[in-house]
């Protein structure tokens, strides 16, 4: 089974007009495809300055996210997935890799 990327969530919420989820998972799920700035990150969160922020620095206390100085702007922030986090997604993996999703069978008219 092909795995629910991150653009297939994005166009669920935006055919949906839903958020499906949350900007901590926004965060992750974002990093997964290498560093990204505070600013991308942001970006792609849909949610206030505030509300980002706040959340980013839960994050990195929480190990859930770690960051480095830009080498090229020493201003900037690369945040990548914590040690936490990786550890979290290697059991998700391996929760999915030994589950199997069924679509529900639609009744047989009789």
């Amino acid at each position: 089974m092909e795995y629910m990327s991150y653009d297939r969530i994005l166009y669920f919420e935006h055919k949906l007009s839903v958020k499906l989820i949350t900007v901590e998972a926004r965060i992750i799920l974002m990093c997964v495809d290498g560093p990204k700035s505070a600013g991308e990150l942001y970006g792609n969160c849909a949610c206030s300055y505030a509300t980002f922020y706040n959340t980013l620095k839960r994050m990195t206390d929480a190990a859930l996210v770690s960051f480095e100085v830009s080498t090229e702007d020493k201003r900037v922030k690369v945040y990548s997935i914590g040690p936490n986090a990786w550890d979290a997604l290697r059991d998700l993996q391996e929760s999915l890799i030994r589950t199997q999703f069924f679509a529900p069978q639609a009744a047989k008219a009789g």
